[in-house]
């Protein structure tokens, strides 16, 4: 994959933590184009670079991609807790049925008790 500053800036955008919306990141980025933005985050998630998150109906979200982790969403205020999954402890139940896992997306919907 070719490095440009597009893809450079996206990517520090990414990594400093926190879950964006293509248009967060362009409103962060403003000197690049919206097409831009969609176009890197497409090849991103392709490569494995970052996550593609579907945590809001409305619109896709992107997080630099991390250790296995899964999401537990407020559909009142959008709050996004971060789950640790022991991707082992589930290897070790699921291969008692025959299964080996893959990759694991979770994404718990709820409402914040505040």
């Amino acid at each position: 994959m070719r490095q440009t500053k597009a893809r450079k800036s996206i990517v520090e955008l990414l990594k400093k933590g926190g879950i964006f919306s293509a248009q967060e990141i362009h409103s962060a980025l403003i000197e690049y184009d919206l097409a831009t933005i969609y176009r890197n985050l497409k090849t991103f998630v392709e490569e494995g670079i970052i996550s593609e998150l579907n945590i809001d109906r409305a619109e896709k979200k992107y997080e630099y991609k991390q250790d296995d982790h899964q999401h537990a969403v407020c559909s009142k205020c959008g709050k996004v807790i971060h789950l640790e999954i022991d991707k082992n402890e589930l290897n070790k139940f699921f291969k008692l049925k025959n299964f080996n896992i893959q990759d694991i997306e979770v994404n718990i919907k709820g409402h914040c008790l505040e």
